[in-house]
């Protein structure tokens, strides 16, 4: 297998090209996925800076669109499934990540919908649920999340 780009994945303060360059490579794929990128890719998706957001789902479906093991690690992520959810209803990401106040237009752009975002995750997310073997998987961690979030 030839050498991943470099021995640490650092993923701050926002996904590299070369991660979406080594998911779509087969060959890449199981060295990146052994080093834990799609946790790591998923928790970014709870920011409301859109590039990073639009950079780690495209990460994420590239490591995971066909891929069992990519799945079942997103699946398996604690809050990915939600943050994925929430992403397709056009819910932002963690409030306290925004630090633009300089004007009304940038406040404006951070409130619209970004709609590279949802595409991309109602797509990784439709094929999450197109795997009968990864459905239940993230059809319990939907429940779980659930339960967390009653009053």
């Amino acid at each position: 297998m030839p050498p991943l780009m470099s021995a640490s994945l650092s993923l701050c303060p926002s996904p590299s090209p070369q991660i979406c360059a080594a998911g779509e490579e087969g060959e890449y794929r199981p060295a990146v996925l052994s080093r834990m990128a799609v946790p790591r890719l998923a928790k970014l998706l709870d920011t409301n800076n859109s590039e990073i957001k639009v950079k780690s789902l495209l990460s994420l479906g590239m490591l995971c669109s066909s891929n069992r093991e990519g799945q079942t690690q997103l699946a398996n992520t604690p809050g990915a499934i939600k943050r994925i959810l929430n992403i397709m209803k056009g819910v932002g990401g963690s409030s306290n990540t925004s630090t633009s106040t300089s004007s009304s237009k940038s406040n404006a752009s951070a409130e619209a919908p970004d709609v590279d975002s949802l595409l991309i995750a109602k797509g990784l997310f439709g094929n999450l649920a197109k795997n009968e073997e990864i459905r239940e998987a993230v059809e319990a961690a939907l429940r779980l999340e659930d339960a967390y979030s009653l009053p």
